[in-house]
Formats: C-alpha cells, sequence, structure tokens
C-alpha cells in the first residue's frame, strides 16, 4: 500500500481491532501523518490516538496489510505542540530515559493536511488522558512498552490494580508539569502525600473524611511571577479529575483572571468540593465574570476579604446559575455564603444575586449568610429584605457594620413564619436603629423558637424606647424558645432611662430566656451597674448563667 490517501473503513476497522479488548479502549481519533524518515523522505503513516496509548501504523512492504510501526504510552509524552512555521503541523516527542523515541508530525502539505481544529482537539484529547492516566492503570503501563504484535496487545493487564492515590496524584501533578514545562514544586508534592497518605483505590469515596487540597500551604512564600497560570494549571490538573479532595483553600495569595477560571472549572469539573475558602485573593468583578461555573457539589463559600463590589455579584449570580451548562448538574444551591468585606453597595447586582438567585434557587438551602462590613444602605436593604422574605432555611444571618435599614430587614424577619423555626444567630451590631426597627425585631423575637445569640453592640441610636420593645418581646415569648439566649448589648452609651428601661423589664419579666447577658463598656457607672444588679437580685432568674458587665465602674460616665 502506497501512502495513506485517504480514511476508508479498513483503517477504522484496523484502529478497532488493535484496541479490542484492551486497556487502550475505543479509539478516540485517528489521522494521516508523515513521519520524517530517512534522505529527507517522508514515510506515510496512520496515527491512532486511543484513550491513554499512541500507535503509528504503516503498510508492509510485501503485502500491503497495515501492521503497528511504533506504540507508546501516553505517560511517556513529555513534548507536543505546533512545529515553528507551519500552522497546521503538530508535532509530538516520546523520551524514554532521555533519549528521543520518535516523532510525529502532522503535515501541512495539501495532500496530508489537517485542519487545526482537529489538530486542537487531538492535543485535548491527550492532554486530558495525561491528567487521568493515573487514576487508572497499574504501575507497569506507566512505562514505555516495546513495539508488540496484535496477539501481546490484547494480552495488556486490566485496569484493576491501580497505584496509591497519593503517588497516582503526584504522578499526574509532575507530568502536567512537564507538559507545561513548569518546576515541580516539593511543597506541592508534599501536601498531597500528607493529605492522601493512608488511602487506596479501595478506600470508599463515600463516608471518608474529606481531604483539603491548600493552595496556601502549596505556594507559600510565592510571588508573581512564581505564582502564575501555570501553577495552577498544574495542580488543577490533579484537582480536577480527583475523588478525595472536598475543600480547597485560597488565602493571601493572588490569581489572574484566567487562572481564577482555570480553578473553578477543576472545582466543577469532578462535582466532589464541596468546600471553597477564597479569602483575600484580590478577586474582583473582572476575575469573577470569568468563572463559567462554581459547580453543584459546592455547599460553602468565602470569598470575604476580596473587593468584588457590585459588578462583582452580577457575576457571582452568573456563576451560581449558569445558563450555558445543564442546569441540575451545575446550578449551585449554598449552604454557607461569606461575603464579609468585599466592598458591596446598593446596586442591580446585588439586587440581582439576592432576587434573582438567593430567593429562589437557596431560598431552601442556604443557612449562613454574612454580608458584614459592606455599606449595603436602605436600597440593599430592599434588595436583602426580597431573599428574606422567601428564606425558609437560614440559622445564622450577620449584617454587623452594614449600614443597613434595619427597619426594612427585621420587617421580613417578623413576617416569615419559617425563619421563626429557623434563624439562631442574628447579629446586627454597629448599624444605625430607630422605633420601628425594634419593633419589628421585636415581632420577630415574640415568635422566635429557636433564637440563641442577638448580638446589639455599639448600635447609634439605640433608646430606651427600643430596649423597651426588645425586652418585652423577648421576655413575653410564649413558644418552646429553649431558656439559652445570648443578648449582647456591649459598647451602648446606656443613659439614666436606658437603664432604667432593662432593669424594669427584667424585674417584671413573666419569662427570663437569657441565660448569657453581656453588657461591656456600657458606660453604667457605680449607680447604673446597682440597678441593673438589684434588678436581677430581685428577679432572681435561674436561666442566668453568664452576666458580663466589664469596664463599667469609671465615675462620671452614667447621668
Amino acid at each position: 500500500m502506497k501512502g495513506l490517501p485517504t480514511l476508508t473503513q479498513k483503517h477504522w476497522d484496523f484502529a478497532n481491532h488493535i484496541t479490542n479488548n484492551t486497556v487502550v479502549g475505543t479509539p478516540t481519533w485517528i489521522g494521516k501523518i508523515e513521519r520524517d524518515g530517512k534522505a529527507g523522505k517522508t514515510i506515510p503513516r496512520l496515527l491512532v490516538v486511543g484513550k491513554y496509548n499512541i500507535f503509528t501504523v504503516k503498510a508492509g512492504a510485501m503485502t500491503g496489510a497495515l501492521k503497528i510501526a511504533k506504540q507508546a504510552h501516553i505517560y511517556d509524552l513529555v513534548q507536543m505542540g505546533h512545529v515553528e512555521g507551519q500552522d497546521n503541523a503538530i508535532e509530538l516527542i516520546f523520551m524514554r530515559d532521555s533519549t528521543p523515541l520518535w516523532e510525529i508530525k502532522f503535515s501541512s502539505t495539501p495532500s496530508a493536511s489537517i485542519e487545526q481544529s482537529v489538530g486542537l482537539s487531538v492535543l485535548f484529547t491527550i492532554q486530558c488522558a495525561r491528567m487521568q492516566i493515573s487514576y487508572k492503570f497499574p504501575p507497569n503501563m506507566l512505562h514505555y512498552m516495546p513495539e508488540r504484535s496484535i496477539g501481546m496487545l490484547t494480552e495488556m493487564p486490566r485496569p484493576w490494580e491501580r497505584m496509591m492515590p497519593a503517588q497516582a496524584h503526584v504522578e499526574t501533578y509532575h507530568a502536567t508539569c512537564t507538559y507545561e514545562d513548569h518546576p515541580v514544586r516539593d511543597e506541592v508534592i508534599t501536601h498531597i502525600f500528607t493529605e492522601l497518605q493512608g488511602l487506596s483505590y479501595k478506600t470508599e469515596e463515600e463516608g471518608f473524611e474529606g481531604k483539603t487540597m491548600d493552595l496556601t500551604t502549596c505556594f507559600k512564600g510565592c510571588t508573581s511571577p512564581y505564582f502564575n497560570n501555570k501553577d495552577v494549571n498544574a495542580i488543577c490538573s490533579v484537582l480536577a479529575h480527583s475523588p478525595w479532595f472536598k475543600t480547597v483553600v485560597a488565602e493571601d495569595m493572588s490569581l489572574t483572571a484566567s487562572g481564577t477560571m482555570v480553578l473553578f472549572a477543576a472545582i466543577a469539573n469532578k462535582q466532589v468540593v464541596d468546600k471553597v475558602i477564597m479569602r483575600n485573593m484580590h478577586l474582583t468583578a473582572k476575575k469573577v465574570s470569568s468563572i463559567m461555573a462554581v459547580g453543584g457539589s459546592v455547599k460553602i463559600l468565602d470569598l470575604s476579604n476580596n473587593p468584588l463590589g457590585d459588578a462583582g455579584m452580577a457575576g457571582l449570580a452568573s456563576a451560581f446559575v449558569p445558563e450555558e451548562f445543564d442546569e441540575d448538574d451545575y446550578t449551585c444551591a449554598l449552604d454557607e455564603l461569606y461575603l464579609s468585606k468585599c466592598g458591596i453597595q446598593a446596586g442591580p447586582g446585588f439586587q440581582t444575586l439576592c432576587g434573582n438567585i438567593l430567593a429562589t434557587t437557596m431560598a431552601s438551602s442556604l443557612k449562613i449568610f454574612d454580608l458584614s462590613t459592606n455599606i449595603i444602605g436602605t436600597k440593599g436593604s430592599e434588595s436583602l429584605a426580597l431573599f428574606l422574605g422567601m428564606a425558609q432555611s437560614i440559622q445564622n444571618l450577620n449584617l454587623t457594620n452594614t449600614q443597613a435599614d434595619l427597619k426594612i430587614v427585621l420587617g421580613a424577619l417578623a413576617l416569615n413564619n419559617r425563619l421563626w423555626k429557623s434563624l439562631k444567630f442574628l447579629h446586627l451590631s454597629h448599624n444605625p436603629f430607630c422605633k420601628e426597627a425594634a419593633q419589628n425585631l421585636g415581632g420577630f423575637l415574640k415568635k422566635s423558637e429557636v433564637i440563641d445569640t442577638l448580638s446589639l453592640v455599639n448600635m447609634s441610636t439605640l433608646t430606651s424606647v427600643c430596649y423597651s420593645d426588645i425586652l418585652s418581646s423577648l421576655f413575653s415569648n410564649s413558644t418552646d424558645l429553649p431558656n439559652n439566649v445570648l443578648l449582647d448589648l456591649s459598647r451602648n452609651k446606656f443613659t439614666h432611662a436606658d437603664v432604667a428601661s432593662v432593669s424594669t423589664h427584667i424585674e417584671g419579666s413573666p419569662r427570663f430566656p437569657i441565660s448569657r447577658l453581656i453588657m461591656d463598656d456600657c458606660s453604667l457607672g457605680v449607680e447604673g451597674m446597682h440597678l441593673i444588679a438589684q434588678s436581677l437580685v430581685e428577679r432572681k432568674p435561674g436561666t442566668l448563667k453568664v452576666f458580663s458587665a466589664a469596664r463599667n465602674m469609671s465615675p462620671g460616665f452614667f447621668t
């Protein structure tokens, strides 16, 4: 047979025949190539790309029958890419003990041309195989296998004797670094071995304690350009196919937009990671907008201390419910969302996140929502109230230092009876307060069945009337609320009227569900301390376990 002018059914039949009943699997692609020969001649070859092996096939000199000319394991691939100056040419180089084995080139000549898109597809197939290979083959398959007959190929070992996960992950990381032409980091290898020590391929994937991929540990001390996209690509080749890592942590570093996209693509790929912590990673709206999908497996997401802004909220909303992917697989329904210190301001992005995403796809799942230290104001409070009006499972709501309009926010809590049974921790500290807000908070406290912690630290404009509404509602709660409430009123400057209001309600309370009362730094003075202490003595609440009133005895503070 002279050359291979066209691909025929005979070629496909042969490709399937040599891979049948072997670990190679069904061929993923076949094509025509020209291999460099002696004296400047080119030798026609058929290239068969299996899932994990590559074959070249030539025609026999005498019979013309197709025969295997070279065969190599993809793991031996050390370099691949476009040939310089030839747009459609791709070069694959396999090595063993630093000795070149062979090269393959997709010729750019018209008689054996290959479209660039097809060539890129082959490269992608090979790259994916390199990422996955260590999880599916026994150790003796990780080395180059000499040329064999078809009969011997069918006797290849089955992929059931796999190496330990730690070694397999390191092999994959090392292979990707080789492919990326990037140095291997000892810190990464040490971290992988430490985390996966003791696991075997027989370990049940369900029921084991999830492992943590800690990028902070892996790249501690790395600064740009040392911690770059190639570092991310290499470690994500492990993360994208690993069934063991359920937590990803990255703090106090910086990722590019491309690195951010690759990291979240790896997280979404396997649908195993359920916790992502990325605090102080210099994530911007542009970087977040590059995220195609957060992934349906993620249940805890902490993006605190990143300058996301309102535009970042819009990007996050798109990543939670990506239109480009199947809704069932990629729609994210978080249990916990932390957005503290993210530069959030009231705008269309935050409104979209609250009204279109949290109030719909996460209304029944979200249990912890941290918005602390963001300036959401009245407009943002209205957006938040849309979500809180629909929420079913919120257990912990942190609005500390948000300049929220608590009248609006607490109104949603007072009307949503599902939150009466779920909301345990309510943090409202460092916010302006008003009588209407106190009335709405009282409406919630009177009906709450589970409230555990109420933080009202350093509240501006908190008056005696507000204290009266809050305490009277809490003390008149007629549900099965446990007598274990922590009430923190620290750093509020009490007046005589404030102390009188608190003392009166303590003495006359029909029930006393407070077990921990904190009034540190309240400027009570000697007289104020005496009134509060006297009311507690008179009431003798058996439920009160802790009463703290530190730094209140300076004379002249209480007026």
